[in-house]
Order: structure tokens, then C-alpha cells, then sequence
């Protein structure tokens, strides 16, 4: 079998123009990435920069609640993640800190950068508060609003409550059985 040489053995794509591809293709779910880690120094460059790390859809892997602990393959990368301030990486994080360690308002104070992401952040935003007992009226009005179908949120708090029993939540001092949308 004879060997080919590249197409374009000279060519070289910049930094940045890797970095916002992958960044693109990482909306499809961290899964995606493997590839270009695989193709090389400047793929795994571009899969481990500030503009990939800060969007890559972590919660569309199937282990993605998993990536929190410490003994996942994907823990390195959901800590760095974390570092460059990954909207699904703090939705985790606020979901560990809330049931798991029973931080409450850490997790709400993290919840409240990211609530506008995706509804699940924001279905927990609003759990959290009702559970320490001060809902944001003014942010639940605007979520029922934007998500007025109740099979929408019905299917919103049927994920969450997955996420929430998959951290493995301490059942003392956590407030899962407290709350209800109305």
C-alpha cells in the first residue's frame, strides 16, 4: 500500500480559527471532541482552549452527571471546564453543592449566573430558592412565561430530578421532597 502525501503538506490553520471551529463542534456534546484530540498537538490545543472549555455541551454525554467525580475519565476535563467558567460545568457543580453537600446558597449564587443558559439551570434556580425559602418572583414569572406549556416543564423537572438523584444526593439535610411548581 503506498502512502499519500497530504493534499496541502504546507498548510496551517491559526490557532484561532481551530479554536472556534471546535468550539462549533463542541455544541454537539463533548463526544464530539475525541477526533480532534486525536488529530494532533493543534487539535488537542484547540479542543483545550478558553473558547472550547467555555461551551462545550457537557450535559449531552451520556456520563455527564458522572464527570463530577473524581474517579471519571472525564473529570480533568469537567475541572477545567469549571476554571473558564462552562455554563453545564456550574449547573453540575451547583447540583454537587446543593444535594450532595447540602451548600444551598453556594449553589444558588452559582445558579444565578447561569439560569438564563438552559431551563433545567433555571428549574433548579427556582427549586433552590423555594427550598431556602425565597423565590424569585420576578425571574419564576419571566420562566413561566417563556416555558408556559406545562409538559414543558414537566419534562424539564423529570431531567432534574434524574440529575439530582444520579450526584446521589445525601437524603438528610438535602430538600428534595420540598418543592413544587405550580
Amino acid at each position: 500500500i503506498f502512502s499519500q502525501p497530504p493534499p496541502f503538506p504546507d498548510f496551517h490553520m491559526p490557532d484561532h480559527v481551530a479554536a472556534k471551529i471546535v468550539s462549533l463542534v463542541s455544541e454537539d456534546g463533548v463526544d464530539m471532541l475525541n477526533a480532534w484530540i486525536q488529530s494532533g498537538p493543534d487539535g488537542k490545543a484547540a479542543v483545550f482552549s478558553r473558547e472550547t472549555l467555555s461551551s462545550v455541551r457537557l450535559d449531552k454525554s451520556p456520563v455527564f452527571i458522572h464527570m463530577a467525580h473524581e474517579s471519571s475519565s472525564y473529570h480533568m476535563f469537567y475541572t477545567k471546564c469549571l476554571a473558564f467558567k462552562n455554563p453545564y460545568a456550574l449547573y453540575l457543580q451547583s447540583l454537587v453543592l446543593a444535594f450532595h453537600m447540602c451548600e444551598l446558597q453556594e449553589a444558588i449564587a452559582i445558579l444565578d449566573g447561569i439560569k438564563d443558559v438552559f431551563p433545567h439551570a433555571g428549574l433548579l434556580y427556582i427549586m433552590l430558592h423555594s427550598c431556602a425559602g425565597s423565590i424569585p418572583w420576578e425571574f419564576y414569572s419571566m420562566y413561566k412565561r417563556r416555558y408556559y406549556k406545562f409538559s414543558e416543564v414537566d419534562l424539564f423537572a423529570d431531567k432534574l430530578m434524574f440529575h439530582i438523584n444520579e450526584v446521589g444526593p445525601r437524603r438528610q439535610g438535602t430538600y428534595k421532597n420540598s418543592w413544587e411548581f405550580e
